[in-house]
């Protein structure tokens, strides 16, 4: 006999960015090949993860805004983490990390998302004898910084760990989890009924 079967279910899309994101970063501190590689997709995964949770935690506290938020004016990562901060009357120097490391991701996933070719032109003073460092782009010398993929993951994690314990009492259903990325990654129930 069929019967038919009503499955309902929420994959919670920032958990799995942001394990993709720890993955990648795991990779980069375990190699000294294309470290540059890593760090990219480290950086872009941890904005993805950023963002997902961002919409995760607004849908839920702050639904009047998110019902709208397919619909142009569309609001910058930055505008929805200041409704979420507002909303939840968190206390956060904006001068200082984590929330500056989210806006120096932000720069970092805006070069690579909107690329364009990178030109440039440098005059250095050099010893005869030794060859200059011929690569001078700004993805290396600007955008990715030394040491700056270690604090995104980091300040990502933290920054969200602070949004997700302030959001827990004006949550108007239970957040996923103790911390930001903790939780099930997803969930499902199904009811079944006979055809007749």
């Amino acid at each position: 006999m069929p019967i038919r079967t009503t499955i309902n279910g929420v994959l919670y899309t920032h958990i799995y960015l942001w394990e993709a994101c720890t993955i990648q970063y795991q990779h980069l501190t375990e190699t000294d090949k294309g470290t540059i590689f890593y760090e990219i997709s480290t950086c872009i995964l941890a904005h993805c993860a950023l963002e997902a949770y961002i919409n995760f935690v607004g849908e839920i506290i702050l639904p009047e805004i998110w019902e709208q938020e397919d619909k142009p004016p569309f609001l910058s990562i930055h505008k929805k983490i200041q409704k979420i901060i507002q909303k939840s009357k968190i206390s956060l120097n904006k001068r200082e990390r984590p929330y500056q490391t989210i806006v120096q991701l932000t720069k970092i996933r805006n070069f690579l998302a909107h690329a364009k070719i990178d030109k440039y032109e440098i005059n250095i003073e050099h010893d005869e004898s030794e060859p200059p460092n011929m690569f001078h782009s700004k993805l290396y010398n600007e955008i990715l910084p030394e040491g700056i993929v270690a604090k995104v993951i980091e300040d990502v994690e933290s920054f969200c760990n602070i949004i997700h314990a302030a959001c827990k009492p004006n949550a108007n259903r239970p957040l996923n989890g103790q911390t930001a990325f903790g939780g099930l990654p997803e969930h499902a129930f199904s009811d079944s009924l006979s055809s007749t």
